[in-house]
């Protein structure tokens, strides 16, 4: 191009439309210009695919710029370079000719010249521009029409081309591009909406990008908008409104090629935009109805020919938006797999996942060379893998969980000695491993979790000297594990758990733990103990024994094991004992000893400093208080046969929770510090509180169910939020009265509550639901009726604020029968005035359990102006009906 003539007007505009196509465009505007072209114009030159020449009226003035044409023409002859010329103001014939006012510039830059070939070759290249189909400036109404057709055929050229290989790993991509063809109709003039609708995880966002690659070259604009529903989020946008001005202009600023910060001051300036440009544009993960409403409201927000891509899980969403043209993406079947997959040679990644009909894959799967990563997961029907696949050495990651009709593996595996991950996980009718597995020496990860018919390992996967992770959970048919695995030195995770044919490990084991942060046993039911090895793990953190109902007990040398925070011996029905070494742990942060239902002691004379959690539930035998850290946080001795708390827990300054629920010996209330937020004392003997308990200043709850002997209670600490005292059968007096507003109070089945009790509990202001014995409706609340609608008339007009009523409903069953175990009811309520609903504070309340004979009493909260309003509660189970319902009305402010 002649930079007087166009720099300033056309070419402008056209290194700006070629930019928002992604088109790069070189220009020589940063090399020093001579009489002749250089080595480095004409590298540029002949590494461009396509050629513009811009030719105006003084482009024959410049000796460059005719050298850049003979050498352009030189390209295109030698190496097939296309060339577009534009005809700039300027005609073709008087080009090709040289006459005309072109012609007389041509002349007079040849003046002088003493090269005649160098002239000549100017005047050939000129002929031979000149008789190529090109774009004539006289044939258009404007420039920006011709600069659009101009980068728009650059693009095409571009991107036809080029044969792309961003999506040969995806086999079956080629059948998807070719039935949605038809629902897509790009040869149609009109916009069309298309949903691609489909589960997670099965390529509908990879469909999309294949079509947007494949398209976006033929419209003006295009937009690929990932993961749009990650767009909504409250934070950002505060009501709907401002939900849809945030996502429109996510969609014009990257449309648009703007700035983030584009203003859209209204809704309507997407559609003032791009009613009249051809668009493509991909709406990725959509699950709101507002998200398309924002950004894709109607078809003529867009230009002709414009098509909008919307690829989402919700159905629901694209007939509501009323979008007709859906393409449903299935899981492909085994007939959709061509003989011809080995032939890929480009082929890296083969996700075959969720191929349920797939019975085997074509042998010529090994020719595969460049494979590196082949899913076959959940390929149920799968039986067997051809042995052929020992040929793709380069195949580093090869997933098959979940394939539960696989038999073997072929032996011929080890050839791929690149294998770093093997997932077998799931694999149930796997009942061994090949010896060849130890071959692949680079293994790092092998999970066979799940595979219950795996009886043993072979030997050899002791060569997997990388092997990092481990896992044989729920290999429940595995009775031994090779003592050839403790040269594993470099793992960093085993899973033994739920192995419950496992009976014993090799002591060979501690070489391969050493570097360990985690060892799962649980649930290996058969295991009697382990071998004292395990010693070794000294950089172990977790170790788990949960469940191990056969273990006796563990070697005291796992105190050298003193990195461990967490140990778990939860449900080991036959353990007797832990080692006094335990105190070395002096990083254990939580002992798990839960139903070890023979440990009657723990170890005297240690102090876990660091112990914060200590869980001993229903260790029935356990008789002493333990004592082995005065820094637990949280106790939980549930179901023990302790009889006396010492009273130096009163010197524990850490402790927060305590649970002594089921304890049965325990007749006299613990002594404890002020620290306290949690006591759960249910179902013990215990026959009073200590009025000392209001001093417990930070004590938020207070369980106390089925303490049948307890008479009374005490002034309670005002910080108490929670209060079960249920089955309670004893209770009579609360001496006291409950100075946190917004308790919560549950006394049922306290029949023997006296009237002071039951008018305390009442007119107590609750954020929960108090339940209460009753099987009449108090007269405290002062509008009744039967059923669950009543109506309320007020002395007075109230001002226009908020109202609080404490409400009270009576259930009955209708089959006469009391609540199951965990049975709920939902109970709804609302107000009306003027036959109109008033939104109402809580609308919903569950009652847990629903009991005949009990009050169920709660607050109301509402903005009402009439002196006259219909309360309306109703229950969502069938089994039960409200029998009475009453109001109170509590206040006007």
């Amino acid at each position: 191009f002649h930079g007087a003539d166009v720099r300033k007007s056309f070419l402008s505009h056209l290194l700006k439309e070629c930019g928002i196509k992604g088109i790069n465009l070189f220009i020589d505007n940063e090399i020093p210009r001579g009489e002749f072209i250089g080595p480095e114009l004409k590298k540029a030159i002949q590494g461009s695919r396509i050629a513009i020449v811009l030719l105006s009226k003084r482009y024959a003035s410049s000796s460059w710029c005719l050298g850049e044409l003979v050498e352009i023409m030189k390209c295109k002859e030698e190496l097939g370079q296309t060339v577009m010329p534009v005809f700039y103001e300027v005609d073709p014939t008087d080009v090709k000719k040289q006459t005309g006012d072109f012609g007389k510039v041509f002349k007079k830059t040849c003046k002088g010249k003493r090269d005649d070939e160098v002239t000549r070759k100017w005047s050939q290249a000129l002929a031979q521009v000149a008789t190529l189909a090109g774009y004539h400036s006289k044939n258009w109404d404007n420039d920006v029409k011709m600069i659009e057709d101009v980068a728009t055929e650059v693009a095409n050229n571009l991107f036809n081309s080029t044969p792309s290989r961003d999506f040969d790993e995806f086999i079956g991509m080629e059948a998807h591009m070719t039935k949605i063809s038809p629902v897509l109709r790009t040869d149609l003039d009109e916009v069309r909406m298309i949903g691609i609708w489909g589960p997670a995880g099965i390529g509908k966002t990879t469909i999309a990008r294949c079509l947007f690659h494949q398209l976006s070259h033929t419209f003006q604009y295009s937009v690929f908008l990932m993961n749009v529903k990650t767009m909504y989020t409250p934070p950002i946008c505060s009501d709907d409104y401002n939900v849809k001005l945030h996502l429109q202009q996510k969609l014009l600023s990257q449309l648009l090629n703007q700035k983030e910060d584009l203003e859209i001051s209204h809704l309507g300036v997407a559609q003032e935009r791009l009613k009249d440009k051809k668009v493509l544009v991909v709406l990725d993960n959509v699950d709101q109805l507002v998200q398309l409403e924002a950004m894709a409201k109607e078809t003529g927000w867009f230009g002709h020919g414009s098509r909008i891509l919307i690829t989402t899980q919700d159905r629901k969403i694209l007939k509501a938006h009323g979008i007709t043209d859906i393409y449903k993406v299935d899981f492909p079947s085994d007939l959709e797999l061509p003989s011809s997959i080995g032939n890929a040679i480009h082929l890296k990644k083969l996700d075959l996942s969720g191929c349920s009909s797939l019975i085997e894959l074509p042998s010529s799967i090994g020719n595969a060379t460049n494979l590196q990563f082949l899913s076959l997961s959940n390929c149920s029907s799968l039986v067997e893998l051809p042995s052929s696949i020992g040929n793709a050495i380069h195949l580093k990651k090869l997933d098959l969980s979940g394939c539960s009709s696989l038999i073997e593996l072929p032996s011929s595996i080890g050839n791929a000695t690149n294998l770093q991950f093997l997932s077998l996980s799931n694999c149930s009718s796997l009942v061994e491993l090949p010896s060849s597995i130890g071959n692949a020496i680079h293994l790092k990860k092998l999970d066979l979790s799940g595979c219950s018919s795996l009886i043993e390992l072979p030997s050899s996967i002791g060569n997997a000297t990388n092997l990092q992770f481990l896992s044989l959970s729920n290999c429940s048919s595995l009775v031994e594990l090779p003592s050839s695995l403790g040269n594993a030195t470099n793992l960093q995770f085993l899973s033994l758990s739920n192995c419950s044919s496992l009976v014993e490990l090799p002591s060979s084991l501690g070489n391969a733990i050493r570097n360990l942060k985690e060892l799962d046993f649980s649930r290996c039911s058969s295991l009697v103990g382990v071998p004292s090895s395990i010693g070794n793990a000294t950089n172990l953190n977790r170790l788990d024994f949960s469940d191990c109902s056969s273990l006796v007990g563990v070697p005291s040398s796992i105190g050298n094991a003193t990195n461990l925070n967490r140990l778990d011996f939860s449900d080991c029905s036959s353990l007797v004992g832990v080692p006094a070494s335990i105190g070395n742990h002096q990083k254990l942060d939580s002992l798990i000893l839960r139903e070890c239902c023979k440990l009657e002691a723990l170890p005297v004379n240690i102090n876990l400093k660091f112990l914060t959690t200590l869980d001993l539930t229903d260790c029935s035998l356990m008789k002493c208080f333990p004592e082995i850290s005065t820094n637990i946080e949280y106790m939980y001795l549930t179901g023990t046969a302790i009889k006396q708390v010492p009273s130096s827990i009163s010197l524990w300054p850490r402790l927060i929770d305590l649970h002594m629920s089921y304890s049965e010996n325990l007749k006299e209330f613990p002594h404890v510090l002020d620290t306290m937020t949690v006591l759960v004392m249910s179902n013990t003997e215990i026959q009073e509180i200590p009025p000392w308990i209001k001093r417990i200043s930070r004590l938020r709850r207070l369980v106390l169910t089925g303490c049948k002997k307890l008479l009374s209670l005490p002034q309670l600490p005002s910080s108490l939020s929670q209060l079960d005292a249920k089955d309670c059968e004893s209770l009579e007096r609360l001496d006291c009265s409950f100075l946190n507003q917004k308790i919560s109070l549950n006394f049922a089945k306290c029949f023997k509550l006296n009237k002071e009790a039951r008018d305390v509990i009442i007119q107590t202001s609750t954020n929960d639901v108090t339940i209460l014995p009753g099987k009449e409706m108090p007269n405290y609340f002062n509008y009744q009726a039967n059923g669950g609608s009543l109506v309320m008339k007020l002395n007075e007009r109230p001002s226009p604020s908020s109202k609080i009523w404490k409400a009270c409903i009576l259930l009955v069953s209708k089959d006469e029968v009391e609540a199951g175990i965990g049975q709920t009811v939902r109970v709804h309520h609302g107000i009306k005035q003027n036959s109109l609903d008033v939104p109402c504070l809580p609308s919903l309340h569950i009652l847990f359990p629903p009991l005949t004979e009990h009050m169920y009493i709660f607050e109301l909260e509402a903005d009402v102006t009439s002196d006259e309003l219909c309360f309306e509660f109703r229950v969502n189970e069938k089994e039960w009906m409200i029998k009475e319902c009453g109001v109170h009305y509590v206040n006007t402010s």
